[in-house]
């Protein structure tokens, strides 16, 4: 049966190609009538500036129509064997017709490719058959010139990341002083059809240039081993998930700064190896990929200033909804190289307090009252957070805030927007009274040793990798087999994002040095 469905959507993906596999005449035409941003005048690109960031009107003509399908195809098989859009496409050439509610209007080069490890990103998943999106959230690198200020952003289907909500939640915890990348609609023209995606910057060199931040390390979890062996399957109708198998760890995400500041190198080192061992040293009932509370953990240990910063951000989450961010595959930090902490920054939160951009009463996933009826537990990081911000949502302008909204694609009534802030408040006022009974017991034993029998088992073809006094040394999975190999600087690089391989295709998991994993060191 599975052979069937795999046919089926093999031929069917080959026809939905064939029909969308000619160019779009009439959008190259328009293209060649509009100038290229480069070439617009100064006061033009003031209409440009960051400051104008909102929703926008969008043309994208691919120039290699065929290489594009073929990616996607390539990405839809890939699912099959890997259970995830694995696939690693190259970026494919493309022309972005810009035109913005200021007037400014013009053409710019860019490279794109596909963007997202699951189903909803490329298929329309839903009761029977679920049609193949004709264009997936993808990954955008602009070659020339910029939009508000950005040169790199994703466009996502809207439905990957709850629609509107994910635009109030990044503009709200924007206004209150946290860090979240800026997100928008877009209205967006492909193929002679128009679509609305999301557009959300990257998190990259122009994020922290907009919130004053100097350029330095992003850290993010390792997600290679996680949809591929921490599967979910059906029993008798419920959902079983597998054990966490306590392989993952973290990554780098940009190398391009470490390329033009190798002074930061061993701090990338340094910062990668405290965020694997505070994984390491963590125990839980909770899978990690699902929530990790590192300040509780990490309390009078050696690592505990570099999640000092994380209490009120934690709490933030919890009270929007967005405990889906909280994963250690999900969160995403800036390292502040001059305080030495690590700065939260919102991503993937899967809030659910709008449905269909509408606020229509408090539900299960955006009311912490319903949740406590339910014995739904939280972190001892959002309770100590909370009560700092309760004052910053008291002193937030309303009237500010929905504008920006407005703005960016999300027409919010003053009536409702005052309910969902005085539901957030509630939330957080909540926070602040949860007894110890109501707290995630979280200890920082480790739960997943080294010697990782489990991922033997699974046959995770994968090598550890850590840092020596001579250089480095890889290590199986059971650490009975280590050799020392050298690493030129390129693939120091790889090595930190974790994109690298040896000569059998085994993947790398840098950690550090080994002797860290042994004991978890206290405060000095």
């Amino acid at each position: 049966m599975k052979k069937l469905v795999s046919i089926f959507l093999i031929f069917f993906t080959l026809v939905l190609f064939q029909i969308f596999i000619n160019q779009n005449e009439k959008s190259k035409i328009l293209s060649q009538k509009i100038k290229k941003c480069n070439d617009l005048s100064y006061e033009s690109h003031i209409l440009n500036k960051s400051q104008n960031f909102s929703d926008f009107n969008m043309t994208l003509i691919i120039d290699e129509e065929r290489k594009w399908k073929r990616i996607i195809l390539n990405t839809h098989l890939s699912e099959h064997e890997d259970k995830s859009f694995t696939y690693d496409a190259e970026y494919t050439d493309a022309k972005i017709i810009l035109k913005n509610n200021f007037g400014f209007q013009c053409k710019l080069k860019a490279k794109i490719k596909p963007h997202g490890d699951l189903l909803d990103h490329y298929r329309d998943y839903g009761p029977g058959y679920d049609p193949i999106y004709a264009l997936p959230s993808i990954k955008v690198k602009l070659m020339e010139g910029n939009i508000f200020g950005i040169v790199e952003f994703r466009l996502l289907v809207p439905k990957t990341r709850r629609e509107g909500n994910e635009i109030f939640v990044t503009t709200l915890f924007q206004k209150l002083n946290f860090y979240a990348p800026r997100t928008t609609y877009v209205n967006l023209n492909y193929d002679k059809k128009d679509y609305r995606f999301l557009f959300q910057e990257k998190l990259n060199k122009e994020f922290l240039e907009s919130n004053s931040l100097q350029e330095g390390l992003f850290f993010a979890g390792d997600e290679r081993f996680s949809f591929k062996y921490e599967n979910i399957s059906y029993v008798n109708g419920k959902a079983v998930e597998e054990k966490e198998i306590g392989i993952s760890k973290f990554r780098i995400t940009e190398s391009r700064f470490l390329k033009k500041n190798q002074v930061f190198i061993d701090p990338a080192i340094l910062t990668l190896e405290a965020l694997n061992v505070s994984s390491h040293f963590y125990s839980s009932d909770i899978k990690q990929s699902w929530h990790i509370d590192y300040f509780t953990t990490q309390k009078n240990k050696i690592y505990e200033k570099l999640f000092e910063n994380l209490p009120e951000f934690d709490a933030m989450m919890y009270a929007v909804g967005a405990e889906h961010g909280l994963s250690r595959d999900d969160r995403r930090f800036y390292f502040d190289v001059l305080n030495k902490n690590l700065i939260p920054i919102y991503n993937d939160g899967a809030v659910e307090i709008f449905s269909n951009d509408k606020f229509r009463s408090s539900n299960i996933n955006s009311d912490i009252d319903k949740q406590l009826k339910a014995n739904k537990k939280f972190s001892n990081s959002a309770r100590i957070g909370a009560s700092n911000i309760i004052q910053k949502i008291e002193d937030i302008n309303l009237k500010d805030l929905q504008d920006t909204l407005s703005l960016r694609g999300l027409s919010v009534p003053m009536k409702d927007l005052k309910l969902v802030i005085g539901l957030i408040k509630n939330n957080l006022i909540l926070l602040t009274k949860l007894n110890d009974d109501q707290i995630i017991k979280v200890s920082n034993a480790n739960q997943h040793p080294l010697k990782n029998i489990n991922a033997v088992k699974k046959n995770i073809k994968a090598k550890y990798l850590f840092i020596t006094e001579k250089g480095y040394k890889k290590c199986d999975l059971l650490l009975n087999k280590c050799l020392d190999i050298k690493l030129d600087s390129k693939k120091l690089l790889s090595a930190l994002k974790q994109n690298l391989k040896d000569d059998d295709g085994n993947e790398f998991i840098l950690l550090g040095k080994l002797d860290q994993f042994k004991e978890l060191k206290k405060k000095r």
